[in-house]
């Protein structure tokens, strides 16, 4: 709700005689003074516990201003305790020998934030198997087999080191994502596991686990559980545009079915869900494809009873539930992962899938489906060679101003060894090129699974609106100042509003830090609004803000 500054200024009225007028500013400066805002709906914006609004999604983890790749390896043909890599971003682009090795256990997934809120970027590895295995799976023994420790390394001003590692407790981990689910200032990690074991060692189907932030960290008895059946990824966005993050929780099995998990004052329950007709999914993408202001979901189906080609699906979004009757199907071939960005400007979102395997071979082309006016059409489609493609990540990774594609493949062609190359796609002029680096990868997954950018639109802005202050009578708002914390190629714009007792708002007028509004407003209610510009390699903070009002005497000028 923020608080006041009252200040006293003299101002001299040049009419029938003098007056002083009490300048007050109300503040935002906490968690709490933060937390009743409303928030974009994909949580890559969140009030943290230090007191200030902050960007989680970013991609440069050594903070030099270029964006990096990340290979998180499930394993080589000999063992699962393999390293994963980080590739840094250079002036010069990639070099083979210009890359971290973070020793990892059949990792295939990940998740990037600033988990402590040091100001660096940490790296979540999720854990598939336990290392201490060998590869030969042991049917017999399968609940000890993915009874596997996933890893956090923290981020620090020289980097990331194998002894600034914390193992939380997991089972089979298939999916990472990171966001504030509770609203309580500290950022939550959501782990999706195809397979689980409850505390009574007793064999389960899968689950949804929410590893709760809290000033100690994250700890076992500090978890919430979800049931989800060969759960692969647990998506967090705000679906039904109720202020609460809710999860999108995809299925392993074969036409099954998908789980949304709508979040609530009371949090998460297996009640408060809608499932939806999905087949093998591992990964999604939510967006606003058709720009109707309602946020579509993206299922990258895997394969179905017929085989691997198959078709992966949208489900649109309205004003009620998502339905099978309002879905669009694309065809793709054993589809692992699903990408949105308008990559070629035209103002409508692609979606690239990455297809891994026709039933046959693993050479295969993956998809870019172009958004049009029409929507989303074979017709409208291209091609890319993949080579057993397990994600896709899109980016400027060049820094041209125009979107890159990095795919990370599992196999060679014929699928006889996972001790293969993962690739990048630069795009110049519209025309997108293979790059003459191979990533070495060793099962290779990239899996970040959240794109850069909005969650609507993926321009790179999030947005966050205040609570309503209220002036008790009706005043004159001066000027508005702000502390941030901006890096290069970032921005903030601060917009305010104000109502008068019926609250019914006017237009936003843009605030210059520590100006007189270039346009009076005399109301008792007021409101801001923070745009954070953004590149995928800063993260703006806001601090403070301080919206600065006098007390009016007579009618309203």
């Amino acid at each position: 709700m923020g608080r006041f500054l009252v200040q006293m200024s003299a101002w001299l009225i040049l009419y029938a005689s003098s007056c002083v007028h009490q300048e007050t500013a109300w503040i935002e400066t906490t968690q709490e003074d933060f937390a009743d805002g409303q928030l974009d709906d994909g949580g890559n914006l969140y009030a943290s516990w230090k007191g200030d609004i902050q960007v989680v999604n970013s991609w440069d983890l050594n903070d030099d201003g270029y964006l990096d790749i990340v290979f998180s390896n499930y394993g080589s043909d000999s063992t699962y305790n393999i390293h994963s890599d980080i590739y840094w971003g250079s002036k010069d682009g990639f070099h083979l020998q210009n890359r971290t090795e973070l020793l990892t256990s059949a990792c295939i997934a990940y998740g990037l934030a600033d988990l402590n809120n040091d100001g660096f970027l940490d790296i979540i590895f999720g854990s598939w198997l336990n290392k201490d295995r060998e590869r030969e799976i042991d049917a017999q023994n399968k609940v000890w087999f993915f009874d596997a420790s996933s890893l956090i390394y923290w981020g620090s001003d020289d980097g990331f080191k194998e002894d600034r590692v914390t193992e939380i407790p997991t089972y089979g981990a298939t999916g990472i994502s990171v966001a504030d689910l509770n609203n309580d200032g500290y950022l939550d990690i959501i782990v999706a596991s195809a397979y689980y074991r409850d505390e009574s060692q007793k064999w389960d189907g899968g689950a949804v686990t929410i590893y709760w932030g809290n000033k100690e960290g994250y700890r076992q008895e500090k978890t919430s559980r979800l049931a989800l059946f060969g759960g692969m990824l647990a998506f967090p966005a705000d679906l039904n545009r109720d202020g609460f993050l809710d999860l999108i929780a995809t299925n392993l099995d074969v036409e099954s079915r998908s789980v949304i998990y709508y979040g609530s004052p009371d949090g998460f329950s297996d009640e408060n869900t809608e499932s939806l007709e999905t087949s093998l999914v591992r990964s999604v993408a939510v967006a606003d494809l058709n720009a109707d202001s309602f946020l579509d979901i993206v299922f990258a189906n895997g394969a179905d009873v017929a085989g691997y080609k198959t078709n992966s699906a949208i489900y649109w979004g309205s004003d009620g539930a998502y339905s099978e009757r309002r879905r669009t199907l694309l065809p793709t071939m054993f589809c692992m992962q699903p990408a949105v960005a308008d990559l070629n400007g035209d103002g409508y979102l692609d979606i690239v899938f990455a297809n891994c395997y026709d039933g046959e071979r693993y050479d295969i082309d993956s998809y870019i489906y172009y958004g049009s006016e029409e929507g989303y059409t074979v017709d409208h489609r291209e091609t890319i060679p993949t080579c057993g493609a397990h994600s896709v990540a899109v980016a400027d990774y060049d820094a041209n101003g125009e979107l890159d594609l990095v795919f990370s493949n599992r196999y060679d062609p014929e699928g006889k060894t996972v001790d293969y190359f993962s690739m990048l796609y630069y795009q110049r002029e519209g025309t997108l090129v293979l790059s003459d680096i191979q990533f070495p990868t060793h099962d290779g997954h990239h899996n970040m699974n959240r794109d850069l950018g909005n969650i609507y639109d993926r321009e790179y802005r999030d947005a966050y609106t205040s609570s309503v202050f209220d002036a008790k009578v009706d005043v004159r708002w001066e000027r508005v100042e702000w502390d941030a914390d901006i890096q290069e190629g970032c921005s903030l714009q601060v917009f305010i509003r104000t109502a008068d007792r019926d609250q019914e708002f006017g237009s936003w007028v843009e605030a210059r830090h520590g100006h007189v509004l270039d346009e009076p407003l005399v109301s008792r209610y007021c409101q801001y609004r923070v745009v954070f510009h953004y590149d995928g390699k800063g993260r703006p903070r806001l601090n403070e803000i301080r919206v600065y009002y006098t007390e009016t005497s007579g009618t309203k000028g």
